[in-house]
């Protein structure tokens, strides 16, 4: 009974032309949802198997926290491949609907042996967390058959939950909040219909400029460089759309979750963020790691955006859980990637004791907590939001040279970054802001990212860059 059940699941799972203009096309405008940023990897995977011309890898999995759009992503990637090569069959299963049927992963693979026709497939398996043993599905299916193609998505809890096997056979992608550029180029879609994109190579550019210039000189002269074509690109915003007024708290604080960006109710927009966050608690935490008490991942998870430096033996007696508990939570939320932790600088001297400083994956996910305590008085807490998508933006480009660093006795830079043969400190702040921390010969120069200013300045080895300027990388 399962199997014909399986067969039939896998039957009304193979694409039609009909259901991918459903999912693709803006319901009012007639238009095609923009692309997130990793549709142009993701499709370079893809065209090798379209074309032939590679045979690996032949697994692609898509990771991230709700509402970042994975699942908008997979029909992108089913569109392009539908009107580049009709020969091939397309399936789309969500695999919480297989668990509701009760579909094994054993059933689900007997099941597509019986539909596999001569034609090459392309599975894309959504939500994959909530069904036991997915991997297996991917595993078998990829040894068995040399013409199929398989993405699999899910919460961020499925890079940690698969075979040993599987590791050596695909290729994982955290599909994260919007950038600066994609939040600008779907919200102006949104609003007028129409595309905002920067330089080509601009991105690429200044990621380059800003980590990899060998002295401060250097690097401000590479930036003057190309400020014209960022100036460029931020004049385009003003004139074409109609969200340039305070464009980068819009960003920053409400609109770098896409499920949340046809939302202009400030209110709502955090009620929405927090019950994404209960769901993630509930359903992506909770289950899937076996928590006996969600209450206590709550406790810390609410207590977190109001802190500085982390410290756990503190938060365990205040809270009154114990300190393996919190431990494993915090845990839990980084590898979740709710939170971001960078690991200690060691290359600091005279540095006392090591603190932990943690980052919300998205600000708004902070502020959202932080405005059910702080209704009237959440500006003070303002450049906390900022220090969050600086982080962001490291773990994205240079998170495993990425470095947090606190000493009692002098002040510390927010963030250092290691390339080249000296580091480099990041400061979050205003022009106002003293530089002290930033001027350390150990570093080959420092950068105060305002987010106040627009104009490139360079005090002695310190770089003042404007913020909206970093967050075009």
């Amino acid at each position: 009974m399962n199997i014909d059940v399986g067969v039939n699941f896998f039957k009304n799972a193979k694409v039609d032309y009909k259901e991918i203009k459903d999912k693709v096309y803006h319901p009012y405008i007639n238009l095609k949802y923009p692309k997130r940023f990793l549709f142009v990897k993701l499709k370079s995977y893809i065209n090798n198997f379209i074309k032939q011309t590679l045979v690996e890898p032949r697994i692609i999995g898509i990771t991230g926290i709700r509402g970042v759009g994975k699942t908008l992503l997979m029909w992108q990637l089913i569109d392009y491949i539908y009107n580049n090569d009709k020969n091939i069959d397309i399936y789309y299963l969500s695999l919480d609907i297989a668990y509701n049927y009760n579909l094994t992963s054993s059933i689900l693979i007997e099941s597509f042996d019986k539909i596999k026709g001569k034609n090459r497939v392309v599975l894309f398996l959504d939500e994959a967390q909530y069904l036991k043993n997915w991997d297996l599905i991917v595993k078998i299916l990829y040894d068995k058959y040399k013409d199929i193609f398989i993405i699999v998505s899910g919460s961020s809890s499925l890079s940690l939950n698969y075979n040993v096997d599987l590791a050596s056979r695909w290729t994982l992608q955290s599909l994260y909040p919007l950038s600066f550029p994609e939040f600008v180029l779907i919200r102006n879609f949104y609003k007028k219909g129409e595309y905002i994109f920067p330089k080509k190579g601009l991105s690429e550019k200044l990621k380059e400029i800003i980590f990899y210039s060998d002295t401060t000189l250097e690097l401000y002269d590479r930036l003057k460089k190309i400020e014209p074509d960022i100036s460029s690109y931020l004049t385009t915003i003003k004139q074409k759309s109609s969200f340039f007024k305070n464009i980068l708290e819009q960003y920053v604080f409400y609109h770098n979750i896409p499920r949340i960006l046809l939302n202009d109710e400030k209110k709502s927009i955090l009620d929405s963020i927090l019950e994404m966050l209960k769901r993630i608690v509930n359903e992506d935490i909770v289950d899937f790691y076996n928590i006996e008490d969600k209450d206590e991942v709550n406790k810390i998870l609410y207590y977190i955006p109001f802190t500085d430096d982390f410290n756990q033996e503190k938060i365990s007696n205040f809270l009154g859980i114990k300190l393996k508990k919190i431990n494993r939570i915090i845990d839990i939320l980084i590898n979740s990637e709710i939170l971001v932790k960078f690991p200690f600088y060691s290359g600091v001297k005279n540095r006392i004791n090591q603190y932990e400083k943690l980052f919300f994956i998205s600000p708004t996910i902070r502020y959202a907590i932080i405005r059910k305590v702080f209704e009237n008085n959440k500006e003070k807490f303002h450049p906390k939001l900022y220090e969050d998508i600086v982080a962001l933006y490291l773990k994205k480009n240079v998170g495993d040279l990425t470095f947090y660093t606190k000493d009692k006795e002098k002040k510390t830079p927010d963030f250092i970054v290691r390339t080249n043969s000296k580091p480099i400190a990041i400061e979050i702040g205003s022009s106002k802001k003293t530089l002290s921390q930033l001027r350390s010969k150990e570093f080959r120069y420092g950068i105060l990212l305002n987010s106040k200013g627009n104009k490139i300045e360079k005090k002695d080895n310190v770089l003042i860059l404007p913020l909206i300027y970093f967050l075009l990388i």
